[in-house]
């Protein structure tokens, strides 16, 4: 199940991305060099969206670490907080928990999904550029493939909605990423105006 989705996926970006294919194509390239050109810049768009945003996370969870101290501390005086540790020794369990070890294993378990987990997620995110190269570069002869299928009486036909079909998924791919783009920037201007 998780193989066909990833196929799905990877077969709607393809169709996503063909338009701007079709646009380099009538520019002059041949369809593999303007297949290729379009994957590299959605590549290098992936790399700069992350080299912007790791550093951010990173800053961030510093921040989280070196105030949790004192986020403690706060914490420790408000008198709701002490009555409720009086009561049921909250503070007694909590360092008997992380003195036994207990702790410790968790976050070794834990440490170790998240790894599988980020290994998963990138094995599949280079199964879906390799599927996407490859429909994105076969997609004709896939269509014609899939329109050879068709009665002979109507295929005229499904050869016109197909390719209409094609052309409104990748509009509306095209037009997601355009919106995307617009919210990210104006949410850029937006922070940096606050200063945030």
């Amino acid at each position: 199940g998780s193989i066909l989705v990833l196929i799905v996926v990877a077969l709607f970006l393809a169709v996503g991305l063909n338009p701007a294919v079709e646009i380099l194509i009538r520019r002059g390239l041949k369809r593999p060099w303007a297949v290729l050109c379009v994957i590299v810049g959605v590549l290098v768009v992936f790399a700069l969206f992350l080299v912007t945003i790791v550093p951010v996370i990173s800053h961030q969870v510093t921040a989280i670490g070196d105030n949790l101290p004192h986020w403690f501390n706060q914490l420790q005086r408000n008198a709701t907080i002490r009555r409720f540790d009086d009561k049921y020794d909250v503070s007694t369990k909590v360092t008997d928990y992380l003195q036994s070890g207990a702790l410790a294993k968790k976050l070794f378990g834990g440490a170790l999904g998240v790894g599988l987990a980020i290994l998963g997620l990138l094995a599949n995110v280079f199964v879906v550029v390799v599927l996407t190269l490859y429909f994105l570069a076969s997609l004709p002869s896939m269509k014609q493939a899939a329109y050879q299928l068709a009665p002979a009486s109507r295929r005229e036909r499904v050869s016109l909605l197909g390719d209409r079909i094609l052309r409104i998924i990748g509009g509306d791919v095209s037009g997601a990423f355009v919106v995307a783009v617009c919210a990210g920037l104006s949410t850029l201007v937006f922070l940096l105006i606050i200063g945030l």
